[in-house]
């Protein structure tokens, strides 16, 4: 397969040298490059849609090969001129600390590319897997606020992310997040092949997946809370074109997350299916998430439990392989995350197999007041030396 991406060394603008290639998208290339008049590194997107324009880079071709169809060039010229007229509202962001900053924009080789500041440190999504046990929702959302305080001034140049995940958050050497890559914002492409695309899992809502979905701040909200989901149960939340057909996305605090029932409900309405459901606008976000601000002690689950007698209850989700365990009498401290096993696999058959055979007492409870259609739960109760046994109920690495 030819080589797409430009070859190191090109000189772009007379100025900017490209380095190495940082990422390949469905309409872009970004590459780290050197802006050779200021010495100063910096990151290039070029607008390029894999699926409408060619370049031979191994015959040394620099320009792109544009498609012959009229109505496919139609496309990329109308996608090209969204992308630099989105790079000229995102530069009027340079203020806003949590986006990150457009530095310069310009065509050249039958293409346009934007010029951003290069940001130092790692994804967000790495940093979670680096972590030993998931964020609490109040470390979690004092990370996320500055972001939502960035988005929302996006929203108001009526721009929507489209694209807002854990992988296009960084977090800086600062240990701040910024948001690093607007490439799917609304304008590009809007044709059902590149919507198609621009779909991450876990994070696009219902509307994402339509051509002529109703999109808006809602859309970047629902990938806002799927992405604090994630941050406090360590879990990717099921993808909501599978939940449209039988809804299995578990309460965080069935993975023992750190979060008060006030706050997952919160987050819930913010993962609900129907756009009209969820809140329209981030200060309705942060508004909800400010009246229900813990107050007293913390009534969520805590990364530290208490053993206070001589069993554990060990609670497994009938409709897959959720568990985690509750404890008693003060005389040990005992560390504990849930995790889970997935439902088709043999460490999960496993684990159910174990915890039935050791089992000194069964109860059905009801079914969840915010998911009634995962039916009932069954709760186990095990004695200390079994869950001993077994380990550590945390299979996150």
């Amino acid at each position: 397969m030819a080589v797409r991406n430009l070859r190191e060394g090109t000189v772009l603008k007379s100025k900017y040298r490209i380095g190495q290639v940082l990422g390949f998208g469905g309409f872009g290339i970004t590459y780290l490059a050197r802006n050779l008049e200021l010495s100063q590194t910096v990151v290039i997107k070029e607008y390029f849609p894999m699926d409408l324009a060619y370049r031979d880079a191994e015959k040394g071709e620099v320009s792109l090969t544009l498609p012959r169809e009229k109505n496919d060039r139609k496309v990329y010229q109308k996608g090209k001129k969204d992308f630099l007229s989105e790079a000229r509202r995102m530069s009027a962001l340079s203020e806003v600390p949590s986006v990150v900053k457009v530095l310069d924009w310009f065509e050249e080789n039958e293409t346009a590319y934007l010029v951003m500041e290069h940001v130092r440190g790692m994804g967000l999504d790495r940093y979670l897997e680096r972590l030993d046990e998931p964020l609490s929702f109040q470390e979690a959302w004092k990370l996320m606020l500055p972001v939502l305080d960035g988005l929302e001034k996006v929203h108001e140049k009526g721009i929507i992310h489209r694209d807002f995940n854990p992988s296009n958050l960084m977090m800086q050497e600062n240990g701040t997040l910024k948001m690093i890559d607007f490439g799917a914002a609304r304008g590009y492409l809007d044709t059902e092949k590149t919507m198609t695309v621009l779909v991450k899992r876990g994070y696009a809502p219902p509307e994402q997946y339509l051509r002529h979905g109703p999109q808006g701040p809602w859309t970047d909200l629902y990938a806002v809370c799927a992405t604090l989901y994630e941050m406090v149960t360590g879990v990717r939340p099921q993808p909501s074109i599978e939940r449209m057909q039988k809804d299995q996305l578990y309460l965080p605090s069935a993975y023992g997350a750190e979060i008060t029932p006030e706050e997952e409900k919160v987050l819930c309405r913010g993962l609900e299916l129907t756009p009209i459901h969820r809140f329209r606008s981030v200060k309705e976000l942060k508004e909800a998430f400010l009246e229900e601000e813990p107050k007293g002690e913390k009534k969520g689950k805590k990364k530290m439990m208490i053993i206070i007698a001589a069993a554990v209850i060990v609670c497994i989700a009938a409709a897959g392989g959720i568990w985690q365990y509750r404890i008693a009498k003060e005389e040990a401290v005992l560390k504990s995350y849930a995790g889970n096993y997935g439902k088709e696999t043999e460490k999960y058959q496993e684990f159910l197999t174990f915890v039935k055979d050791n089992a000194v007492a069964e109860e059905e409870t009801e079914p969840n007041e915010f998911f009634p259609e995962q039916g009932t739960s069954m709760v186990y109760t095990l004695p200390t030396e079994a869950v001993e046994e077994w380990g550590e109920p945390c299979n996150q690495f």
